[in-house]
């Protein structure tokens, strides 16, 4: 990509962060078009330096950072575009020559999102230990800058890339420490005041990894559920419910896990008394919830006193449900 004869001053002297410093959002998403944009116009100007050192970000930045890989220590990066036959730019793409410039100005980054995707390129492509930290670190920081409750996917996938990494570097050294700080700090900034899944998936990491407050968390989300609940919200109340659960069940207090289960299952007998209850009834819906509040009881266990009943309701709906 870059040629020999390009090294950190050159790359220093484009000062390509200005680039970026007046953007809101703060992803790399938002990143790469501005850098091909740069690249484009240097092109057309002729100068070579500045167009490989534009071309080089954005090619790093335009890469999808996928979380969920099944192999996430050594490919967690993909072309954001696959097409039939081409695909846009991936790591295959980068020389080692364009590896060891990055290298050496990966710690002076000002801007925590690129430091970040240069150092978690650096160490899936060269596994410097060091650079995996400073990675770490950086995701950390840069979670701090995107979190948003509402628009909260960008911030969480920080967070989560972060421990996937720190885990690796082990549990009992501070990139995992600190990353386990940061997703309890966030939780008692949210303070259960979520109007979406922030607080959920962050629990989540918490038991993924086994840490948390077990007690503390399963009271955080009893409330959360009871209170999507009062706001009508049972998809969400579901989820919270089903966390809830969980804490329990670390806890060893089966009793209550079945009966946070149970509740995860009455979430659905309101969405179906909810659909009867319409102007023009949806039986088909009220019957599907019912089938799926069922099956949720199951699950629980030792509750078919309740099942029966709800059974009842079932072939009533089902009935209404041919007629109509």
């Amino acid at each position: 990509m870059l040629s020999e004869n390009i090294n950190k001053q050159d790359i220093d002297g484009v000062f390509w962060e200005n680039v970026i410093s007046v953007v809101d959002s703060k992803e790399c998403t938002s990143y790469y078009p501005l850098f091909y944009q740069k690249a484009r116009e240097a092109k057309e100007a002729k100068n070579k330096l500045e167009y490989q050192v534009y071309e080089l970000l954005g090619m790093i930045t335009s890469f999808h950072l996928d979380t969920d890989s099944n192999n996430m220590s050594s490919a967690p990066f993909s072309s954001s575009i696959i097409l039939n036959e081409s695909r846009s730019a991936n790591l295959e793409d980068l020389s080692e020559f364009d590896l060891n410039l990055l290298d050496l100005i990966v710690e002076n980054i000002i801007n925590a999102e690129m430091r970040a995707r240069v150092a978690d390129i650096l160490w899936v492509m060269k596994r410097d230990f060091k650079i995996a930290a400073l990675a770490v670190n950086s995701y950390l920081e840069s979670f701090w800058n995107l979190i948003d409750p509402e628009d909260w996917t960008g911030c969480y996938t920080r967070i989560e890339r972060a421990l996937q990494i720190a885990v690796l570097l082990g549990r009992k050294n501070p990139p995992y420490q600190s990353s386990i700080d940061t997703v309890e700090k966030a939780l008692d900034k949210l303070n259960g005041n979520d109007p979406f899944y922030l607080s959920e998936t962050l629990m989540e990491l918490l038991l993924q990894y086994r840490e948390g407050d077990p007690l503390k968390y399963s009271n955080l989300s009893e409330s959360m559920a009871l209170q999507s609940e009062n706001d009508n919200n049972m998809a969400k109340a579901r989820a919270y419910w089903g966390i809830c659960a969980r804490w329990h069940h670390i806890r060893k207090d089966k009793d209550n896990e079945r009966k946070k289960l149970i509740c995860l299952a009455e979430t659905f007998v309101k969405e179906s008394e909810n659909e009867i209850s319409r102007e023009k009834p949806i039986y088909t819906k009220a019957s599907n919830h019912l089938i799926s509040a069922i099956e949720a009881l199951r699950r629980a266990g030792n509750t078919k006193s309740r099942i029966d009943e709800i059974h009842k309701v079932l072939i009533r709906y089902q009935k209404n449900q041919f007629r109509n």
